[in-house]
């Protein structure tokens, strides 16, 4: 977690007060320590959490909150989601050429060429509202839809997004992911593709970057899979595949009654946020 910028007369306020009795003195350092401790190991749990620059009394001199000095009106302030900040907490992305890839443990992986989404923060930790548009997708040669679009077209359910930590908490280089999932449907997205239908459930975790402790105003999102396998399915201390995708085919060739596959999406996305703002960490 990065640093931050402090008061050294408060930190050391407490090291004037003059006492006769060593014993005395012991105690209060031991009492300091043991606050200390607390106050940290409280902050580390509150964290991996949406924070934003904005114009109030603190140390900081511009409105990207990467300039110590005056004229100090410019602090990273938890990002809270309330009626104050509605019309600044949604944000739209637009997905890399690369495009999206689910593909099962053994089968057919679907495809799609690029997508766009958007969504709204819910407070410093989830995103919810998220829908992604995808265009292109094909099931093999099949072109692929969901209901009431166009060919090649699939959109998903509303989504949930929740931050947490893949590895490192509580170090000076975590990795933080953001593990999406549908909000109140049983799946992500539901398409057919010919004779084909595709269900995808459960969740999906990816990298976030550029902007851990960091302000900015781009986030990069990293889905990363190899032959169906997700490179991570659960937060830092979480149960081994508690995130694990689901694909399910039914129909043509597949008949009724399959079993779900095991599934990896593979997808990179760059997505602009409304105003400054930082994952910390």
């Amino acid at each position: 977690m990065r640093e931050r910028t402090t008061d050294n007369a408060t930190q050391g306020g407490w090291m004037e007060v003059q006492t006769k009795r060593g014993s005395t003195l012991l105690l209060c350092l031991l009492l300091a320590l043991a606050a200390c401790a607390i106050a940290s190991a409280g902050a580390t749990a509150a964290l991996p959490s949406y924070a934003e620059c904005e114009a109030t009394e603190g140390p900081f001199s511009d409105p990207g909150c990467h300039h110590l000095g005056p004229p100090d009106t410019w602090a990273v302030v938890p990002f809270e989601f309330g009626p104050e900040t509605l019309v600044k907490a949604t944000f739209e992305a637009r997905v890399a050429k690369a495009g999206l890839r689910i593909e099962p443990t053994t089968g057919m992986a679907l495809t799609c060429k690029g997508a766009s989404s958007s969504g709204e923060f819910a407070g410093s930790k989830e995103e919810r509202a998220v829908l992604y548009a995808f265009r292109g997708c094909r099931l093999g040669s099949q072109p692929c839809m969901s209901a009431g679009q166009q060919a090649g077209r699939i959109t998903t359910y509303p989504l949930t997004a929740v931050l947490g930590y893949l590895a490192g908490a509580g170090t000076s280089m975590p990795t933080v992911g953001l593990s999406f999932s549908a909000e109140s449907e049983p799946y992500l997205l539901q398409a057919s593709c010919g004779s084909v239908n595709v269900r995808l459930s459960g969740a999906v975790v990816g990298v976030v970057s550029h902007d851990i402790d960091f302000m900015s105003k781009v986030s990069i999102q990293t889905f990363a899979q190899t032959a169906g396998v997700q490179e991570f399915t659960s937060f830092e201390g979480g149960t081994p595949s508690e995130r694990q995708l689901q694909l399910e085919f039914s129909g043509g060739s597949y008949g009724v009654g399959t079993p779900a596959l095991a599934a990896g999406l593979q997808l990179a996305e760059r997505v602009p946020w409304p105003m400054f703002m930082e994952i910390e960490a």
